[in-house]
């Protein structure tokens, strides 16, 4: 089985949720999973040379574009920057058996879900959000956006059409799983509370994947 995870930033990168999702590919690797990476180059280790465009790295396949490297410094830099490396997901997993079984894609940049949509609408491939930060909401509350901005309404409903689609919504706390589930009350049934270091995402993952009458034989 394979597993396709979507995420701008990872190792060598200095970001937070780069550094949760290489534990969490190794963890998932060791599980006899075919895993590989999206990601971009490093944005926030600027003493960091490029990684490499393809490595693999204890039993993980790592993948790079160069598009999120550009203008990492500056804020509206970093957002085109994000726009890019979306683009280039696309154009790289655009072939259908690079795809694999399952796609995990976070709020990394925040309109990355949509990806995981659109690659859904062509080829039919599941995929669970894993959600760090709601937006537009953080943008909203950060006074970035208004909530009547055409952008925010717009964002509210690509977020409906993701979430929709998804096999699961995962969170990382109660609070957030109640934000959600106010926002879309026929959805509360997707979202799952995980707490990262009881490996539960890899539970969540595994069950995607796995008849539940064999999830029971696997180790954890």
């Amino acid at each position: 089985m394979k597993l396709t995870i979507l995420n701008q930033f990872y190792p060598p990168d200095y970001a937070a949720t780069g550094q949760l999702l290489e534990e969490l590919s190794i963890e998932l690797s060791k599980k006899e999973l075919d895993v590989q990476i999206f990601a971009g180059q490093p944005g926030y280790a600027f003493d960091q040379d490029l990684a490499p465009a393809q490595e693999v790295c204890q039993g993980v396949l790592i993948r790079r574009t160069r598009t999120s490297r550009l203008w990492p410094q500056r804020l509206r830099g970093r957002a085109i920057a994000g726009i890019l490396y979306c683009l280039r997901a696309i154009v790289k997993l655009r072939l259908k058996r690079r795809l694999g079984d399952l796609i995990l894609v976070t709020t990394e940049p925040p309109y990355l879900m949509v990806v995981a949509y659109i690659l859904h609408l062509l080829y039919k491939k599941p995929y669970i959000c894993l959600i760090y930060d709601l937006y537009p909401d953080v943008a909203v509350k950060l006074g970035v956006a208004k909530e009547k901005d055409a952008i925010v309404k717009l964002w509210r409903w690509l977020n409906h059409l993701t979430w929709q689609k998804a096999e699961a919504i995962i969170v990382l706390s109660e609070s957030m799983a109640k934000v959600v589930a106010d926002k879309e009350p026929a959805l509360a049934g997707k979202i799952e509370v995980v707490h990262i270091a009881k490996n539960e995402i890899v539970r969540t993952i595994l069950a995607k994947l796995y008849p539940m009458q064999k999830l029971a034989i696997l180790p954890y």
